[in-house]
This record gives C-alpha cells, structure tokens and sequence, in this order.
C-alpha cells in the first residue's frame, strides 16, 4: 500500500491509498490515548474505488447449511464508508461480475447501487439485462425482503414477524438436489442420485426461528423422479423436524389422476411414507407409461431408471441367420407389455395404504393394504 496522508494530532487526513484493487481518501478522527485498541478510530469517512473484489472475501452471518453453498463471482464498488468501526455506513455503485450461486449462472455483469445503515441494515439492488436482485437485510443480516429474477425463474420474498412468506415461479426442480448436496445436507441417497427434474411454482411460509416451511398451491409441471414422469403435481404440505406432511397432491399423467395424503417421516435419516393414495380416471397404460414399465422383468427394478442399450448393440447382436422382412430389415421384437385400444381403467377412488422402508424407495417392495 502506498498513502499520502496529513496528521494534525486529532484528524488523520488521507489525501490519498491505494493498494492492489482499490483506491480510498478521506479522513478519520483519532484518540491518542487509544491507539491499539478498536475505539482509537472516532469517527471517519472514506471514498473508496474497489476492482475485481473477490465476494468471498466479504463475510456474512448465514445458517451453517447455506454458508456451505458454493459461490463464486467478483465486484466493482464506488462510493463512500463512513461512521465508525463498530457501526459503518456504506452506499454507493455495485457491479457484480460473474456472480455463481450452486448451478446457477447469473448475467454476466448485475449493476445497481448499496446502502447499508447499522440500525436499518442493508438494501441491495442489481440488475443485468434479464437477471436481477433486489435484497432487504436487518441489521443483524436477516432477510426482510428479496426479489430474484434468473432467466424465467422468479422467487420473492417478504418478512412477516419471523415468517418469511416467498413466492416462486418456474423454479427448476434439480436446484434444491444440487443445493443439498452443495451444502451438505443429509438426504438419502435413493433420493440423491435418482434424476429429477421439473417447475416448482407456489408460495410458502418459512419460520425462521424454527425452520418450519409450509407450502399452499404447490404446483410442479412436468415433474421427473426416477422413472416416475407425469404432466403436474399440485399440492399443499407442511415441514418440520424432519417430517413432510402433505394433503391433496394429486399427481396426472395423462387422463389418470393419483390424489395423495399422508406423510413422509424421519427423511434425512430412515425415511418412511404413509399415504392414503385415490385413483381416479385410472388407465393401466398411463400407470405403466409413468413408471416406464415396458417388459414384465421392469417390475424388479421398481422406481430406478432403466439401462438402455446403444444404437450400436442393434447390430452387435444381430443373428445372421434371422428372418429378413421385405424390406430388408429384421422383424422388430415386440414389447411384452403392449398398450392396447381397450385397457383397463382402474377403479375410480379405489384407496390404498402404503407403508415404505428407505430401502424400498426405488423397488416394487411396497405393503398395500386396500380398505374398500
């Protein structure tokens, strides 16, 4: 660091310091009798021109599990620090480059302004050309109102007493499998390494003193679990000490409607799932169809993914000595379970009972117990 300074005996004048990636001059009022302790500074007030800013040099209070989320980006500040140690304020221009949160990737440059006072907190606002955040933080950094804007997801959020009530729009599914494993929260691995994919849309309630999180008009398009694939999951559900109760999923795929209430207990460590599960406009094609149950030895593997061949084992394979059809090719071997024009519908409202061990989650290992 190089400075120009002036020194009168009470007032440190800094005419000018600079050092690898920033600028700063101002003044700061001293106590002699201080010095070598935090309170030797009164009072100061600096301009300050930072470049190519590491964020992770910025440390803020967060919960154990989110500080473990990866991020990575660098920022551009200029304007002014002032107060004192114990309690600066700051305002000025932010550009933020690069900014990474987990997977997701913002613009390439979010430019806006910063302020933040000790007794109000800070205010955040950034904007690139289709990304943006707006971020309300209390003095003692807890959020009291955001705004996030990535491609077309949207989530938005405002403080309530200690309830967070956030509204999402278009949220990719995968983001919370990439966020839980980023932060080391403890999810079973049958979960964890099954593909999952969808939209989340809803509004939600989050307690922050208890981690509760609530969730009302919960809707999933498309959802993808494993080999589950439908067209929409709407729900409400509540969580809480490790303990997911939901009423009235009802999962569609196709005509078929599946209607769900129960629970899923003890989930970051042995998992079990008690639900009441109607079927409604049932079709066997449609059931079979969401859980890619093609062949009868499908039923073994239960919820895990199927192994495709590649295009290539077609013709490693291929017998010499088969029957050719007229058009040159061999007959193709039919599927051993075929939709047909008149399958079955299963019965309307016909309820089932199931009860589910962690390592039943992806087999066919599953207790039914039908009550009528």
């Amino acid at each position: 660091m190089t400075t120009a300074i002036d020194w009168n005996g009470q007032r440190l004048n800094i005419r000018q310091a600079i050092a690898t990636g920033i600028q700063a001059s101002g003044w700061a009022d001293i106590a002699p009798e201080l010095l070598g302790t935090p309170k030797a500074i009164k009072q100061f007030e600096l301009q300050v021109a930072a470049l190519e800013v590491d964020v992770k040099a910025f440390a803020i209070p967060l919960p154990d599990n989110i500080a473990k989320v990866s991020y990575s980006g660098n920022l551009d500040f200029d304007g002014t620090i002032a107060g004192t140690l114990q309690s600066p304020r700051i305002e000025g221009d932010l550009n933020l480059d690069k900014l990474q949160v987990a997977s997701l990737e913002f613009d390439r440059t979010l430019k806006g302004t910063v302020k933040g006072i000790p007794e109000k907190g800070i205010n955040i606002d950034l904007a690139g050309i289709q990304d943006r955040i707006q971020l309300a933080l209390d003095p003692k950094y807890q959020p009291t109102s955001f705004d996030i804007e990535l491609d077309r997801m949207n989530v938005s959020g405002i403080r309530k007493n200690e309830q967070l009530q956030i509204k999402a729009d278009n949220i990719q599914v995968d983001l919370f499998k990439n966020i839980a494993k980023a932060s080391q929260i403890t999810l079973p691995e049958a979960i964890l390494s099954q593909p999952l994919s969808g939209e989340l849309s809803g509004n939600f309630a989050f307690n922050l003193q208890t981690s509760e999180l609530s969730g009302e008009d919960v809707a999933i398009a498309n959802p993808h679990l494993g080999t589950l694939k439908g067209d929409r999951i709407t729900s409400s559900f509540r969580y809480f000490n490790n303990n997911l109760t939901f009423k009235n999923a009802l999962f569609q795929k196709n005509d078929s409607q599946y209607l769900l209430n129960g629970s899923l207990i003890n989930i970051q460590s042995s998992p079990q799932l008690e639900a009441e599960i109607a079927v409604s406009k049932g079709q066997i094609q449609d059931v079979l169809q969401t859980l890619q149950i093609f062949e009868l030895s499908d039923l073994a593997r239960g919820l895990n993914p199927p192994i495709y061949a590649k295009a290539a084992d077609l013709y490693e394979g291929r017998n010499q000595d088969a029957p050719v059809g007229a058009n040159g090719r061999s007959p193709v071997p039919q599927s051993g379970i075929q939709k047909s024009p008149h399958s079955p519908r299963l019965p309307v409202q016909t309820r089932y009972i199931a009860s589910l061990h962690p390592k039943h989650l992806f087999s066919t290992s599953v207790r039914r117990k039908r009550l009528y």
